[in-house]
């Protein structure tokens, strides 16, 4: 019988350059910047269903149908508007009506406050990569800011759902608000989408977007619940808001998507359409795949949301970051950077954590660092991962919180190996807090001073509540801290480079990093510094576009998506670029 058990993983807090499209190695976004974008929907109102040519069975038995259209509908914004002035604008021209931040996603179309200032419009310019929002801040039918916007799965207005910073115009812009019957329309189709009698399976698509997954790293594995998943179930319904509905002795009342409809006995579950089951609800288009604005966020402003509250990056660079400059050969320094953690915290009492073999424990008063971590909790069986659904709290509700760890020195080292990234008898001691209500200490983690991600059996010895850690950023480590990139040499189409952070004159640790260069070049990032290196005979040529930047997150990144790219390449396989993640968008 396998064995089934929990483990808790800690990974680092997402990175919030994936929020800003921009070439992949350019400057991090800046705290201001993180704190400046905000939230912005582009609600959509249903405004019409078709049944003509539609089912009239529910699928619940047999192979799959020939016509699963259950009905078409038609979505338009809330209200569009132009700036330029003629009766017939193009599709480039048009505005469509937004609403920041998320108080209006549970009020419907009767509770949005459309006439009054401040008035959002956002427009897209997919050709161009423009994506933008003004803004009438006093509702006199002139635009006077603007800020530009950026799309999620996808490239039209209505896939816009971040908005940075807001700025004035140099001049108001007048603009005009179209007719109800002027505004762009979105053909939809619901569709029955896979067999299920008491919850019926359905997919509303939008019939001129294309839809793409949320995540590479979901695999398909979402809850027929989700509304991330491809073919989602329906409920069902007690009553309808549009008052009586006939339902036949055996039947009852379902929601499918934004409809309601009856549904007769399972051995003849004829279908009767009777309308919105919210006919003023809120709908988003997130790819092509309709959802209702109550699921919550979208993944992009879930990230944001989460990233705004520790917008710094978990180490940063302090000043008198030096980075070579031309030729060097192995074994000397491509780079040192001193710097010091974002966050950190004193341990209030001793923490101590018993087995039946040993004895963990950190004494009170001891300073520890911290790292933005987002807490999963996972099942296997038999050492193989026991697979779950992926509902949508996964990508809609993401909570980071500080994971702390306090470097340790061992004044009786093992003898280390060769490969070991430990040195000098340095390692971390780790207090993560549990999804179970209890933390623990975990020893012997590397490197001793930037300790970015945690796995362990969640059953291990523990106390109960969280660890007695004060936070307090102005702790401070009796010594300062640095990061060396010592350059070793080539190995084909790598270069080998080791990251070894040293505490005062006391090296803690060394990491080996294989950067990829084809071609003979690869381009780095070390503090916030773009770096050209160029392999050569006598060791490699190093390049920068500008100096080191104080607050930038020190550790070496690089393009690892190009070695992903090549790979892939190489077993016949390629990587299409999604709708609105184009990395070279400015």
């Amino acid at each position: 019988m396998a064995i089934r058990r929990m483990k808790q993983s800690f990974f680092y807090g997402m990175g919030a350059a994936s929020l800003f499209p921009q070439p992949s190695l350019a400057q991090a976004p800046t705290v201001q910047q993180i704190e400046q974008t905000s939230v912005i929907d582009v609600p959509l109102l249903l405004t019409g269903v078709d049944a003509n040519g539609a089912a009239q069975t529910l699928w619940a038995k047999g192979k799959k149908p020939d016509n699963p259209l259950l009905a078409r509908l038609s979505l338009k914004p809330v209200q569009a508007a132009t700036l330029a002035m003629t009766d017939a604008p193009s599709p480039d021209d048009l505005l469509w009506r937004a609403f920041p931040n998320e108080e209006h996603r549970g009020a419907g179309s009767s509770g949005l406050k459309d006439s009054q200032g401040p008035r959002y419009f956002c427009g897209a310019n997919a050709a161009k990569r423009q994506f933008f929002c003004m803004i009438d801040k006093d509702a006199d039918g002139r635009f006077d800011h603007i800020a530009d916007a950026l799309p999620e799965r996808g490239m039209k207005p209505y896939h816009l759902t971040l908005m940075k910073a807001v700025k004035p115009l140099d001049a108001p812009q007048p603009y005009r608000i179209l007719a109800d019957e002027a505004r762009p329309e979105i053909p939809v189709e619901l569709r029955n989408c896979a067999k299920d009698y008491d919850r019926p399976r359905y997919a509303a698509s939008s019939t001129v977007d294309r839809d793409m997954p949320v995540s590479p790293a979901a695999f398909g594995w979402h809850d027929k619940d989700s509304s991330f998943a491809s073919c989602r179930r329906g409920t069902r319904l007690s009553s309808w808001a549009g008052g009586a509905a006939s339902v036949s002795s055996g039947g009852y009342i379902a929601g499918i998507g934004p409809l309601a409809f009856t549904v007769g006995p399972k051995n003849n579950p004829q279908l009767g359409l009777l309308g919105a089951v919210q006919p003023d609800g809120l709908f988003r288009l997130e790819g092509a795949t309709l959802v209702n604005l109550g699921v919550g966020y979208t993944p992009n402003q879930a990230q944001l949301m989460a990233i705004k509250k520790f917008p710094y990056p978990m180490l940063m660079t302090d000043e008198g970051a030096v980075i070579h400059e031309g030729m060097l050969s192995p074994g000397k320094a491509l780079a040192t950077v001193p710097f010091h953690h974002a966050y950190r915290g004193v341990l209030k009492q001793d923490v101590s954590v018993s087995t039946l073999i040993s004895k963990r424990s950190l004494a009170a008063g001891t300073v520890v660092y911290g790292f933005p971590a987002r807490s999963r909790m996972e099942v296997t069986r038999g050492g193989m991962p026991d697979f779950q659904p992926v509902g949508d709290e996964e990508y809609r509700q993401i909570d980071l919180d500080l994971t702390w760890c306090a470097p340790i020195h061992d004044d009786e080292p093992q003898k280390e190996k060769a490969q070991t990234i430990g040195k000098g008898g340095w390692s971390a001691a780790c207090v993560p807090y549990s999804n179970l209500g209890n933390h623990t200490v975990l020893t012997g983690r590397q490197p001793a001073f930037a300790v970015t991600g945690l796995s362990y059996d969640a059953t291990t010895s523990s106390n109960d509540g969280p660890p007695p850690i004060e936070r307090n950023d102005a702790a401070a480590f009796e010594r300062p801290l640095r990061v060396d990139y010592v350059y070793e040499k080539q190995d084909g189409e790598f270069i080998l480079i080791s990251e070894r952070i040293y505490y005062g004159d006391a090296l803690t640790s060394s990491t080996p990093r294989r950067i990829y260069a084809p071609s003979g070049m690869s381009i780095v990032k070390i503090a916030g510094a773009q770096v050209e290196l160029k392999p050569g005979p006598e060791g490699i040529t190093v390049t920068k576009s500008g100096p080191p930047l104080t607050g930038a997150d020190p550790l070496l990144s690089w393009d690892e998506r190009a070695l992903l790219l090549q790979q892939l390449k190489k077993m016949g396989l390629k990587v299409a670029e999604p709708e609105g993640q184009d990395s070279g968008a400015e």
